[in-house]
């Protein structure tokens, strides 16, 4: 079998379509929480902010799917085994989060009796009547795996960066 280069064009599509909507929530998530509760902008960003989330978790099904139904490029020979495993690891960590998030914010938001509407469509409540603690926790979770999304993404941001410039080795064009 012809060793792959690169990621098939289904799956580098996913990672910066994906991406950048996560970078953007995220962002979005750390502005609109600053918002004075009366600023009806704030309100609005939590009803883009819920919709964008729902898709994320859909995106991030078919993502997994088409992960493993494909083959993966492997890393060059030049990247070490310790680089290698933390490059699988943190893969893992940012799955994990593109599941993670979305759903815990889900919880959090149906649990505490907000509701979801995708865009102006009402999403199922899966929970007969309001449970604080469990959307405290929930929304709890939401806020540190973002911190930690945020940390391993800059990570995986900064770890091309360092092969290209410092290794002189161009991993960038595995996704491109």
């Amino acid at each position: 079998m012809q060793e792959v280069k690169k990621y098939p064009l289904s799956m580098r599509l996913m990672h910066w379509g994906l991406g950048i909507i996560i970078l953007v929530m995220l962002f979005v998530g750390l502005y609109m929480v600053n918002l004075p509760v009366d600023n009806p902008f704030k309100w609005e960003l939590y009803n883009l902010h819920k919709s964008f989330g729902v898709i994320v978790f859909v995106l991030a099904i078919i993502r997994l799917g088409i992960r493993a139904a494909s083959q993966i490029p492997p890393l060059p020979k030049e990247i070490s085994t310790l680089e290698s495993k933390l490059s699988i690891l943190f893969t893992v960590l940012l799955y994990l989060s593109m599941f993670i998030m979305p759903l815990s914010g889900y919880i959090s938001s149906t649990a505490g009796g907000f509701g979801v509407k995708f865009f102006s469509l009402d999403m199922p409540n899966f929970f007969s009547e309001k449970n604080f603690d469990l959307s405290r926790i929930a929304i709890t979770v939401h806020i540190y795996v973002a911190y930690f999304m945020i940390a391993v993404l800059c990570l995986h941001l900064s770890a091309p960066i360092k092969h290209l410039f410092i290794d002189k080795i161009n991993i960038f064009k595995r996704m491109l």
